[in-house]
């Protein structure tokens, strides 16, 4: 049996448009991974850079007190007190407010989890960052210790890091 057209219609039949669906679908079944990858990445290399931040910050605070702090809220501080320049041990205005407050319990920025552990006076701090939702939003685990030493876990470990020992017990970057 043979389609025929009337004269001056004009249009795709349903298996050009099949075609082209499936064409698309392919592109994106490749495309899509790849972009997953990239985004993983470019988080994983946010919080790399959030863990420096951390460690400017408490070598900022170590600067200005002589000493380290046992609360990562004091390194924050409310805008008000910020803007007057004058900064306490409790507001030491080293980095942005909401952030520091929420570094003791778990402070989330760009899909990882911060966290800063106060160890003891010898080995004061070690901030550590975890994917906010498991591999989805990285593959590795992050941590900075006093000094800026930088760890990380092997790729697809996570739940690794909990404190100090673990945090050195991994590969450095």
């Amino acid at each position: 049996m043979k389609i025929q057209r009337n004269k001056g219609q004009q249009g795709f039949s349903l298996i050009e448009l099949l075609i082209v669906v499936a064409v698309m679908l392919i592109i994106a079944a490749i495309a899509i991974p790849a972009v997953a990858n990239s985004i993983r990445a470019a988080r994983e290399s946010a919080a790399v850079q959030t863990l420096r931040t951390g460690n400017t910050a408490e070598e900022g605070y170590r600067g200005a007190f002589d000493g380290y702090t046992s609360l990562g809220k004091n390194l924050g501080g409310d805008a008000s007190t910020c803007a007057t320049g004058v900064v306490t041990s409790t507001a030491s205005c080293e980095m942005e407010n909401t952030f520091a407050l929420a570094l003791d319990t778990g402070a989330v920025k760009n899909h990882y989890t911060f966290k800063r552990i106060y160890v003891d006076a010898a080995t004061p701090w070690v901030w550590t960052a975890t994917p906010e939702n498991g591999p989805l939003d990285g593959r590795r685990e992050f941590c900075v210790v006093q000094g800026g030493q930088l760890h990380a876990t092997p790729m697809g470990t996570l739940g690794a890091i909990t404190d100090l020992a673990s945090c050195l017990g991994q590969p450095t970057l």
